[in-house]
Order: C-alpha cells, then sequence, then structure tokens
C-alpha cells in the first residue's frame, strides 16, 4: 500500500484527454489513499511538481499525460537526491505515449490502478542531451522540423495526425537541404545524414521501430541515420515506416553507441527531445549515470 500519491495531469488537454485523466483519479480515489492532484498550468510545472514531489517523500508519483509531460517530470526528479526519489507511474493520456506502449501500461483506468498496487517497477537507463534527460528519443531533421511547426490547436484538435499533416507540408512545400554530421563513441560515421534520431526506446512515432534493439532498460543508445534527402525518399521513409519496417530500409542505417553521440549542422528549429522542441546547435547524447524505477505490466 502507498502511503500518499501525487497525480501530475494537464487540465488544458483536448476533451478526449481530459476523460481519460479524470477516468484514473476516479479509479485511484477509490483506493483510498491519500492523494494530491497536480495540476500543470505552463511548459516545465511538471518539472516543478516533480521536484516537490521528491521533496516531501512521497512514494507514487503518477503522470497522466504522454511523453512531453513525462519527461519533464523525470527531468524533475533527477534534480533531487537519489534517496529521494519515488516510484514512477505513467498512464498513457497524451498525443504520444511511447514510454506507456513501451511498459505495456494498461490503457483502462481500473487496470492501471490495479497494475499500481502489484509495484512491478521497470529500471529505465534515460539519455541525457544537453544536460536534458530523456526516456523516449532525441532528433535533428525531419522530426524535430515538424515538431517546430506543429499548431497547439490542431494538435489537440485531431492528435497524433498533426504531425502527419504537418510532414505533408514539408513535402510539398519544402526542398529538404539540411545536412547533419555524426559522431559515435568518438568516431565519424556519417558526414552528410539526411536525419538522425537517437533512441533510448524502440518506438517512434507512434507505435513504431525505430530501432529493433532499443531498450529502456538497456546501457545503450541507438543511432538512427536517414541518409538522403530527396522527396522521393522521405516520403519512401514514411512508408516504411508506416509497415513498421524503418528499420530494414536500405537506406537507414542504425548503430549502437556504448559512451556518447554527437550530432552537429542542420539549421533552426529542427531539434526535438521526446516530442517537443529542443534547442538549436550541437547534440552532445550520453547515458544517464543512475536508473529510474518506474512501473510497468512488461518490458
Amino acid at each position: 500500500m502507498f502511503r500518499e500519491i501525487w497525480v501530475i495531469y494537464n487540465d488544458q488537454a483536448g476533451w478526449h484527454k481530459r476523460k481519460k485523466v479524470e477516468a484514473v483519479i476516479a479509479a485511484l480515489k477509490k483506493t483510498q489513499v491519500q492523494m494530491k492532484l497536480c495540476c500543470t498550468t505552463h511548459v516545465g510545472h511538471a518539472e516543478l511538481w516533480a521536484a516537490d514531489a521528491c521533496r516531501q517523500g512521497i512514494d507514487l508519483l503518477v503522470v497522466a499525460g504522454g511523453d512531453g509531460t513525462l519527461n519533464e517530470a523525470v527531468n524533475g526528479i533527477y534534480k533531487e537526491p537519489t534517496e529521494s526519489w519515488p516510484l514512477l507511474a505513467v498512464y498513457p493520456s497524451g498525443t504520444i505515449n511511447l514510454i506507456a506502449e513501451e511498459l505495456v501500461v494498461p490503457k483502462e483506468a481500473g487496470d492501471f490502478a490495479a497494475m499500481l498496487w502489484q509495484r512491478r517497477g521497470v529500471t529505465v537507463w534515460p539519455g541525457i542531451a544537453n544536460g536534458r534527460y530523456f526516456l523516449a528519443n532525441v532528433g535533428a531533421g525531419f522530426d524535430g522540423w515538424v515538431v517546430h511547426r506543429i499548431k497547439k490547436g490542431l494538435k489537440r484538435w485531431i492528435s497524433k495526425w498533426a504531425y502527419a499533416w504537418q510532414l505533408l507540408l514539408l513535402l510539398l512545400r519544402t526542398v529538404w537541404r539540411r545536412s547533419y554530421q555524426v559522431n559515435v563513441d568518438g568516431v565519424r560515421i556519417a558526414d552528410a545524414a539526411s536525419s538522425v534520431v537517437v533512441a533510448k526506446g524502440r518506438y517512434y512515432a507512434g507505435v513504431h521501430h525505430v530501432a529493433y534493439e532499443a531498450r529502456l532498460d538497456s546501457k545503450k543508445l541507438h543511432v538512427c541515420i536517414f541518409q538522403k534527402r530527396s522527396i522521393r525518399m522521405i516520403f519512401s521513409y514514411i512508408c516504411w515506416l508506416a509497415q513498421d519496417r524503418l528499420p530494414q530500409h536500405p537506406d537507414v542505417w542504425i548503430c549502437a553507441a556504448e559512451r556518447d553521440v554527437i550530432i552537429q549542422g542542420g539549421g533552426k528549429g529542427d531539434r526535438q527531445m521526446d516530442g517537443d522542441v529542443f534547442e538549436d546547435g550541437t547534440l552532445k547524447v550520453t547515458l544517464a549515470g543512475q536508473p529510474i524505477r518506474i512501473i510497468g505490466g512488461a518490458l
């Protein structure tokens, strides 16, 4: 039994997501455990709530949201001493829920609440990019370009299809000329990649594999390099991704990194982390020195 549960959620989410959050809160209230509801009102708020949960000695922190909200919570936890960290859980109620999918988290609120009481934690090794922790992936290229140009209203309205729409605009309006240089464990492996994704988890853009061997509990990074930049080739990447065959594409190269990945090149507004916008400039990616425990159904 948990002494106290804090639930971080976004009250500004679309109506469908709000109903999911309401359902999981109702399911947790039935357990009669002391609970605090932590509503986020601005970017970075989940990070503040999570850090405060550590300082207050909370033993379970539930994030009812997507990968972006979970990312903020993880960064808040890592700011506090290791011995203060609570068990973490994520209920999938965001636009994209890659980590919840990886952990096989139940989508039905009652089943999720029952899973929490099993206390089956998974040891997860996050990545770090320029001092920020991530769980799913960080990228430079097509995906970052799309994330920077997504309209929040459209995202609330049509959910993950907003990403597909923005990518379609990329194909119709833009000649993709950006290129990236990639170093893995001190060795230059690409001089003119058209896009790069560094993955901790195996899923990308929904339940599609970006690297078959990537695992949240592994102390490795997996680097996915898109080698060509023509409109025809970008469309080909999308088609192979939709068929969940992206790692098999003849012009996609995937390798593992034991220590670090450095990505240079590109331009303004083309970096993303866990599906949210990320800072411009060189990406220096490493592994966290300490794992975090997240409750899941499996891995």
